[in-house]
């Protein structure tokens, strides 16, 4: 049995537009969006968004302001549409603007893009579990966001597109995009150590080092030690999985030898971080430094200023539409 598609208003009234120019019922030109909106009983809105769907794929072509769109030739070849499922990390990354752009930006390009009913955080990285989701839900392409080597390995094998967002997709004969922040990283600690730390830590996820730390995390220890700061695991505590484990995280690091300068990875894991401490009488960044590796719009509000690296994300979703 085939997968149930459930197709949104839009997604509806493309395929019932595009059926009637294929098959020659409509030809000329359309109804205007008023019309076309009154007669069928749909929102304006819908309308609008399965007109802009129609001229992607080349069915119509617009006249300019106020003048019905033209209908094109049937001979045309459309642009095929593609289902594309992301496969986002954590269930919050669907709340992200920029995710929200890709997958936006995808369906007013013509495809059916959707968020997958999984993260890799539910389904704690397990690639079985990641297999048959992939079963489960049948796409012509997969966008899949900060996964482990292993993961996008096996996504780089398989017959269908993939495309790693983030994650370690750097070494892995797969199209990618993500940031580079490894030289602010490195930018911050000479700064740190300059004036006067020596305890640096940065707090990671498990799957950042295991089972060999990534990139950034990698290169976090590489410094330290050309500045004459001995490393190990005392500076990459990691969490497991949860916010529990993130408190214990934290209370563990403070309760023998603190840190003086924290790197927390992304906006609301620092507000979590600064929450946690502050009930405990730490207060950053008083008591400790704090820089965190992603900005947000909330830190614009902050008195003093939220040390955090700085980085423009359109080019990612550029790549990711490209």
């Amino acid at each position: 049995m085939k997968p149930l598609q459930i197709l949104t208003p839009s997604e509806q009234l493309v395929q019932y537009l595009e059926t009637q120019i294929l098959s020659g019922e409509l030809t000329g030109s359309l109804p205007g969006a008023k019309a076309l909106s009154r007669e069928l009983g749909v929102n304006h809105k819908t309308v609008d968004v399965a007109f802009k769907v129609l001229e992607f794929r080349g069915h119509v072509r617009s006249q300019g302001s106020g003048k019905s769109r033209s209908i094109m030739p049937t001979s045309n070849t459309p642009n095929r549409a593609l289902r594309v499922n992301i496969l986002l990390g954590d269930p919050d990354d669907a709340k992200h603007h920029y995710m929200i752009e890709i997958r936006d930006k995808l369906v007013q390009r013509g495809h059916h893009a959707v968020f997958s009913d999984k993260t890799l955080a539910e389904m704690n990285m397990n690639l079985p579990r990641i297999q048959k989701l992939t079963e489960r839900h049948p796409a012509d392409a997969w966008i899949v966001q900060a996964a482990d080597r292993e993961v996008l390995e096996w996504f780089s094998q398989q017959p269908f597109h993939a495309f790693g967002l983030f994650g370690r997709f750097q070494t892995i004969p797969m199209s990618g995009a993500g940031t580079m922040k490894r030289s602010a990283v490195e930018d911050a600690l000479r700064q740190l150590h300059a004036l006067g730390h020596r305890r640096i830590v940065m707090i990671v996820q498990e799957e950042q080092i295991m089972p060999n730390p990534g990139p950034i995390p990698r290169r976090f220890l590489e410094v330290l030690n050309e500045l004459g700061i001995p490393s190990g695991g005392y500076n990459l505590p990691y969490w497991q999985k949860g916010a529990d484990s993130f408190r214990q995280c934290l209370d563990s690091l403070f309760q023998h030898t603190p840190p003086t300068a924290l790197f927390i990875p992304e906006a609301s894991l620092f507000v979590a971080a600064q929450q946690h401490l502050a009930r405990k009488g730490i207060v950053a960044p008083e008591g400790v430094s704090m820089i965190c590796h992603d900005p947000s719009p909330a830190f614009n509000w902050c008195h003093p200023e939220i040390s955090h690296i700085s980085y423009d994300l359109q080019p990612c979703i550029r790549r990711v539409l490209d």
